[in-house]
């Protein structure tokens, strides 16, 4: 005699679970995350973008603003001349109608 083991047949012997439905709420939240991270990653873009175009343009005006810095050093002083001048001014008339009164007439 011979010992023979019988190879049990695929599908014999064998139980099939049901496979379990997923959720719909696990598509709908990896939805909602995957759109998030797409918003997250366009405003960064944008942001960047928005970061970079402000820098040359402020590097594009600087000539300009120290040109301004100048012009306003420039007036501040000439009102500091034209002050000492009116000063000046108003105390050779207060002279002048000074010596006016003292002039016998």
């Amino acid at each position: 005699m011979e010992n023979h083991v019988e190879q049990p047949l695929p599908n014999q012997n064998v139980i099939e679970q049901p496979k379990k439905k997923k959720s719909p709420w696990l598509w709908i939240i990896g939805g909602c995350l995957g759109v998030c991270l797409l918003i997250f990653i366009t405003l960064v873009i944008l942001g960047w973008m928005a970061a970079r175009k402000i820098k040359n343009e402020i590097n594009e005006f600087s000539p300009q603003v120290d040109q301004f810095k100048e012009s306003v050093e420039k007036v501040g002083n000439i009102q500091e001349q034209a002050e000492a001048m009116s000063q000046e001014f108003q105390n050779n008339l207060s002279e002048l109608e000074k010596s006016q009164t003292q002039i016998p007439q």
